[in-house]
Order: structure tokens, then sequence, then C-alpha cells
């Protein structure tokens, strides 16, 4: 009896410490060491029990089954921490890990900007986002607020030359320039300017500021260390 209660607590031990891909070849040097105690328990218990007598030999082989059994599993679980599996990866960094980076989201704010479309802009932003589209004016409030200003703002362009420079992020909130040309039927236009972001635990912008500057009727090259 005391053997099934301590070979089944070093079995669970041994389960939750040793790496998977080692554990079959432990369990069988396990078995082979209970084979080789098996032959020789019983000339070993025979020779206690003459000795100490029945009773004291009874308790003797007990008590040290269960030293044995205690100083496995202490040692076992003494392991290296890199020696253990993860089993159950924390929840929470998983769910971090799905974040969207703040250079996804320049990248898709971009490209829906050169698509002229609202409602790929419109996902990227809370439902109760704010949208400052200049410092003098009022914010837009909200997805559909955001995409009826973008399609007014870009609805004339027929292309458009873009370059944003390494955005600087700390905690939710980042800043990144961009540098736009703009071509339209009624000429081309230079707007460099910036965007200063907040974002939620999702990745969703929940407040953007942008400053900018429109220098028309020519296309300016971003000087030369711009953005960086």
């Amino acid at each position: 009896m005391c053997s099934a209660v301590t070979d089944v607590s070093l079995i669970t031990v041994v389960q939750r410490r040793v790496p998977g891909h080692h554990l079959a070849k432990v369990l069988g040097l396990w078995e082979a060491g209970i084979s080789g105690g098996m032959a020789l328990s019983a000339p070993l218990a025979a020779t206690v029990i003459t000795l100490a007598g029945l009773t004291a030999g009874f308790a003797l082989c007990g008590a040290a089954l269960i030293a044995v059994a205690l100083t496995s599993a202490g040692l076992l679980h003494r392991l290296r921490p890199e020696q253990r599996p993860e089993r159950n990866p924390d929840p929470s960094a998983q769910e971090e890990n799905d974040v969207p980076s703040v250079d996804d989201w320049i990248e898709c704010y971009g490209h829906a900007w050169e698509d002229g479309d609202d409602q790929a802009v419109g996902e990227l932003f809370t439902h109760d986002a704010i949208y400052w589209s200049h410092p003098f004016r009022q914010p837009f409030r909200g997805r559909e607020a955001i995409r009826a200003y973008w399609r007014q703002a870009t609805g004339s362009l027929t292309s458009i030359s873009l370059e944003f420079g390494h955005p600087v992020a700390e905690g939710a909130r980042a800043a990144v320039e961009w540098w736009a040309i703009l071509r339209s039927e009624q000429g081309t236009a230079t707007l460099p300017g910036a965007l200063i972001l907040r974002f939620d635990q999702h990745g969703s912008c929940e407040e953007l500021r942008e400053y900018w500057h429109l220098d028309e009727n020519q296309a300016i090259p971003a000087p030369d260390g711009w953005g960086q």
C-alpha cells in the first residue's frame, strides 16, 4: 500500500517536471529500477526482519520507502526552470502578442489613405474615437464621423505618394511624421505633417491629433534625414 501511494505521487511529479520528449525514457528507467528493487527486496526484507523482528522490520521498510519517495520528489522539484515545460502559458501574454503594433497600425493607415478607403480607416479606430484634423477645429467623434471626414478629404485625389517616418512610441501613445504628395484634377500639392496617437489595450486608436502644412501647386520631396 505504501508503494502504491508513493508511486502515484512520484508519477504525478515526474509528469509535471520532466519535458515530454524525455518522459518515456524516464518512466522506462523507473520501471527498470522497480524491477531491480523487487529482485532485491525479498532477501533484503528477510535480513531486516531477522535482525529487527517482524513488526520493526515492516516499519523500517515502510519508512525507507517513504524517505526514498520524498527524496525523489524533492530532487525533481528542484529541476532548473529551463528544464520544466510550460504547460499553461499565461493567456494574457498570448493576447498581448495578438495586439497590432504601432508600425502595423501606421502601415494600415497609410494603405487606407493611398486607396481612399474610408471603411478601412474607420476600422483602425474605436467606436467612440476622437479625431482632431486641425488644432482650431472641432474634432470628429466616432467611426462614422471619421469616415465621413475621410470621404470628403480624400475624395478628389487621383493619386498620392506617401511616406511615414520612424514612429516614437511609449506606452499607449505614439507619434509619427508623414510626407505626402497629393495629386488631383486641380493640380499637385505637398502635405507634410505629424500624427499624435493614443491607443486602447486592443491596439485601436482612441484619439488622433494631426498637425500639417499644405504647400499647393508643387511637389516637394522630403529633405534628407526627414522622419528619423
